[in-house]
């Protein structure tokens, strides 16, 4: 079985282009023969196709189209070798050549084998069946999420799903449309588009859910602010498919030009390397915040074992007692969406989707490492269990325990809630104790006068903090507060003083507050540290 020698067709050919024209033998052998058979016919019509090949190579000098006439003349050679050694063999009466013959058609046809699976972009046979299921299962989840987010007001979440889903379902859609026309290379770069971009869009709404769960149980659980999250996270994914943007464009530039796609190949895998080390400082962030909200609430009671953990993560009976002793410490603002059913879950719920994009991330890292010939992109067995299945759990998860099931049709859990901090109250001493926001509540308060007091309470951190929120700064408002002194409401006309506009204390005002001593003995200003303060000062800082 001799080589398919091209070596008159080569010479036609600038010398700085053999290197991708060389000629062709066999590899590898089926494990049965397998013959082609060409009827006779076409040998005339094969004939004229090599004679145009070779006037049409002496003046072309573009890779592109070289290329493809070194394809074309391959091809026609291997199937003239086939017409002729079918002839012979018809017609000859010397057998001791038939072996000879049977072996020259046995080559062309593994020629014309190599010719086809060297046009397949993907360098496999894609499964029809599977590809299809993939589509379907994802546009009927598609059609779920997008009713939706019309149903309810988790319009950023939905946005981000929906594109997600949508994109998924192009993506199998163009891998099912593509079996049979695997040199189709609009195709070929649909799939790869919509499959690298639709993780990106469901994790930036994973990053919201996320945000939303902070909010929930209380800001301080959390060692970032809840909308850094998607901040910090989806720049990173941003930042990724740039990256693999650029690789990808390079390995694209260099397989048209006959170049070798290492280095692109190699930014591609950079890229999806970063998103995987983003996503596992992610998983550290929410490991954390689990944690917090669970055994760092100020509950002594409650102490960290893995028993603890697994049974709060998994939301059993006893996990929902321990919930129900840590929910004083919650922001009360949201007790009704946490006493909701299933509310449990949702920590767990975004554990596993977080997992298994991780999963996902991680085969495609591996994946690129190998080359575009590598073992698991060229078996569809893996990207259909590595990273179609991850993603369709993913999809299925939040199909299921949708934020608008979760929290609430009507949740006012926005993302311009969250961004404004809106879930803060500060009149309600309770629902943030953090000293960091106690402090922020003090310079609001103050910021339409040109300075703050002179002695500002939160320079000194073990005097007692300040959370007043009154809502004007007139001395009309001073005057109607301190009527309420001789009331039962003494505490809340107290929360409302604040500073006149000229930074001081009127002695009317003062009055006000020491005739209320008098009419009411049993309402006391808590003690703080004066040093320098005079009595009015003392008073207003306390």
């Amino acid at each position: 079985m001799g080589d398919v020698n091209f070596s008159k067709f080569l010479p036609l050919i600038p010398s700085e282009y053999h290197t991708y024209l060389s000629t062709w033998s066999p590899t590898s052998f089926p494990a049965t023969k397998t013959l082609s058979y060409i009827a006779p016919t076409h040998a005339s019509d094969l004939s004229a196709s090599i004679t145009s090949i070779q006037y049409a190579v002496a003046t072309e000098t573009e890779r592109n189209s070289l290329y493809s006439l070194y394809r074309l003349y391959r091809g026609a050679q291997a199937s003239l070798t086939i017409i002729n050694n079918e002839n012979m063999i018809a017609t000859g009466t010397a057998t001791q050549d038939f072996p000879e013959m049977t072996a020259a058609i046995y080559n062309a046809t593994l020629n014309l084998i190599s010719l086809d699976k060297e046009a397949n972009l993907y360098s496999s046979d894609l499964s029809k069946t599977a590809n299809l299921t993939m589509a379907i299962l994802f546009a009927i989840i598609f059609l779920w999420q997008a009713g939706l987010a019309m149903w309810s007001r988790h319009f950023y979440f939905g946005f981000c799903f929906v594109l997600g889903t949508g994109l998924e379902f192009a993506g199998y859609l163009a891998r099912y449309l593509t079996v049979g026309d695997y040199s189709n290379y609009d195709k070929f770069v649909c799939q790869i588009i919509c499959l690298t971009l639709a993780p990106a869009f469901l994790m930036a709404g994973i990053y919201l859910l996320l945000a939303q769960l902070i909010v929930l149980h209380g800001r301080h659980y959390s060692i970032l602010k809840p909308m850094w999250f998607s901040y910090i996270f989806i720049v990173c994914d941003v930042g990724s498919l740039v990256v693999q943007a650029i690789g990808g464009a390079i390995a694209g530039i260099a397989l048209n030009e006959f170049r070798s796609t290492v280095f692109g190949t190699h930014i591609m895998v950079g890229g999806i390397a970063f998103q995987v080390v983003s996503m596992t400082l992610f998983l550290y962030f929410l490991f954390d915040f689990i944690n917090r909200s669970l055994f760092r609430t100020g509950n002594t009671n409650v102490r960290f074992t893995v028993g603890n953990y697994l049974k709060c993560l998994l939301n059993t009976k006893g996990g929902r007692n321990i919930k129900q002793t840590l929910n004083p410490f919650y922001n009360p603002k949201h007790d009704e969406i946490r006493q909701r059913a299933g509310f449990g879950l949702i920590p767990l719920m975004i554990l596993l989707s977080v997992v298994l994009v991780y999963i996902r991330c991680i085969y495609r890292v591996v994946e690129l490492a190998q080359g575009w010939k590598g073992y698991l992109i060229t078996h569809e067995v893996y990207v259909m269990t590595l990273d179609a299945l991850m993603i369709l759990l993913t999809c299925i998860i939040y199909s299921i325990y949708h934020p608008s099931f979760m929290f609430g049709k009507d949740c006012i859990l926005t993302y311009a809630y969250i961004k404004k901090a809106e879930d803060v109250d500060f009149n309600d001493t309770g629902s943030e104790n953090s000293f960091v926001d106690e402090k922020k509540a003090y310079e609001s308060n103050h910021r339409n006068f040109k300075h703050l007091p002179q002695n500002n309470p939160f320079d000194d951190q073990y005097r007692y903090s300040y959370t007043s929120t009154a809502n004007s700064n007139t001395q009309n408002h001073y005057h109607s507060r301190m009527n309420s002194f001789t009331t039962n409401n003494q505490d809340d006309a107290f929360k409302a003083m604040k500073y006149s506009p000229n930074n001081e204390i009127t002695d009317e005002v003062y009055s006000s507050y020491q005739h209320s001593q008098v009419a009411s003995p049993s309402f006391r200003i808590p003690e703080v540290h004066s040093h320098d303060l005079s009595d009015k000062e003392s008073f207003i800082f306390s």
